[in-house]
């Protein structure tokens, strides 16, 4: 999509995080649905180097492939109240709603539930939590001059077909990093929510440029 021509509108098959990270004939894309060749019996959790943005997680659980995603390696620090853990049925993933203090209501898919399952079992006795967030587009493009103010907004009041981690965006460009092919931009939303969000491609884009597009958002305990 070109940084000029400004469409918010999802591309086909959005919501599939993987077409997000990688283009369809990417042979990674494979690699990523292949049971890991040490993989130990229990539920655990495989990371490895995807591309210059983004890490593949692969849980498994007695040898087998639960799921796999692509999880953003730059993140912000991001502080919030938790409201609710919703586990999928695979109970190997989850989604986390937060209370941010000044920009509302958060929902992140966390990348590292296996790793962390006790701590986030008992986020919602903790009066705030701080975890490390970061974004993936789906699509980005260059907001135009008359675009409304800075906004993170959940993509199903728009579309029914994303999920409560989906979200359409309006963003405040304040850095840009190349990333082997693609980049990672420091986006600041409503409310002085900000955080990094990995994009696939050349964006054109430059700091003091507005952005808008959607993402998916992802959270994780932090590390050391």
């Amino acid at each position: 999509m070109a940084p000029d021509e400004p469409d918010p509108r999802p591309l086909p098959g959005h919501g599939d995080h993987w077409l997000a990270a990688l283009r369809q004939d990417d042979p990674r894309l494979r690699a990523a649905l292949e049971v890991p060749l040490d993989a130990p019996p229990g539920l655990r959790l495989h990371r490895a180097p995807l591309n210059e943005a983004l890490d593949m997680v692969q849980v498994t659980r007695d040898r087998r492939l639960v799921t796999a995603y692509p999880e953003p390696r730059a993140t912000a620090l991001v502080d919030g109240r938790p409201r609710e853990l919703s586990l999928w049925e695979t109970r190997a993933e989850a989604w986390l709603t937060l209370d941010h203090p000044d920009a509302g209501a958060l929902t992140l898919f966390l990348t590292d539930l296996p790793e962390n399952a006790g701590r986030y079992a008992a986020a919602g006795t903790r009066t705030g939590v701080r975890l490390e967030v970061g974004g993936l587009a789906y699509t980005l493009a260059r907001a135009p001059p008359w675009a409304g103010a800075s906004r993170l907004e959940p993509a199903a009041r728009t579309d029914p077909r994303f999920l409560p981690d989906d979200y359409t965006f309006e963003a405040d460009v304040l850095e840009v990093r190349t990333a082997g092919a693609g980049e990672v931009l420091d986006l600041q939303f409503h409310n002085g929510l900000a955080f990094p969000v990995a994009w696939r491609d050349r964006s054109g884009l430059e700091p003091g440029d507005r952005a808008r597009g959607f993402l998916w958002l992802t959270g994780r305990w932090p590390t050391g």
